[in-house]
């Protein structure tokens, strides 16, 4: 009988940390997603630049307008080979 007790009790115990820890990592997750949605605006406001020098104009010429169009042919095409499966599932418009 005293044997029984004391695992009911453990195990008790071992449900409140468990509970503890859930708590915890919720309460973490809720404080991250907090400081990313403050931060974002900062982001935003401090990434225009009205008055680019040549050497980012060039640069956004030659190197970020080519990976954009590289980045939207390999999308359309990865969509376009999932096409057949999403449409059999029937979430196409999803």
């Amino acid at each position: 009988m005293l044997e029984r007790l004391s695992k009911v009790v453990r195990e008790v115990g071992q449900g409140a940390v468990e509970q503890k820890t859930t708590a915890s990592i919720r309460n973490s997750v809720v404080a991250v997603c907090l400081s990313v949605i403050v931060s974002v605006p900062t982001w935003a406001q401090g990434s225009v630049d009205e008055k680019p020098n040549g050497f980012a104009m060039t640069g956004d010429l030659l190197v970020a307008r080519p990976i954009g169009l590289a980045m939207t042919v390999v999308g359309t095409a990865a969509f376009l080979v999932s096409l057949p499966f999403t449409a059999l599932a029937g979430s196409v418009t999803e």
